[in-house]
């Protein structure tokens, strides 16, 4: 049981790592952008940010999802990498634990 949690905990990290970086390379990519009436993608084609001006003379802003599978692609390697360093961690602390056990075990003096 512990593990599945550990598992759907790093799930949940990656789609946190995940949707961060895509909010900041929108945000990097609307605030680099000085003319007007262009599209700018980012983040491998998966993030869009659009500004056009209308015959009102006001800007129409728009920016969202365009490609889903670089998205898919940075959350598995985020999810490898996060249960990677969940699995070096677990078994960091279980021979650390063996090793004072077995100190302790010897009488330690």
């Amino acid at each position: 049981m512990k593990q599945a949690m550990a598992v759907v905990n790093c799930a949940m990290g990656a789609l946190i790592l995940t949707s961060s970086v895509a909010t900041v390379t929108i945000l990097t990519i609307m605030f680099s952008t000085k003319e007007e009436n262009v599209r700018k993608e980012g983040l491998f084609g998966s993030v869009f940010f659009e500004s056009r001006t209308t015959p009102q003379d006001s800007v129409m802003v728009s920016m969202g999802l365009n490609n889903w599978i670089p998205l898919a692609v940075i959350w598995v390697a985020a999810f490898a990498f996060l249960v990677l360093v969940w699995r070096i961690s677990t078994k960091h602390m279980e021979r650390r634990r063996a090793l004072l056990d077995a100190h302790v075990g010897e009488g330690a003096h």
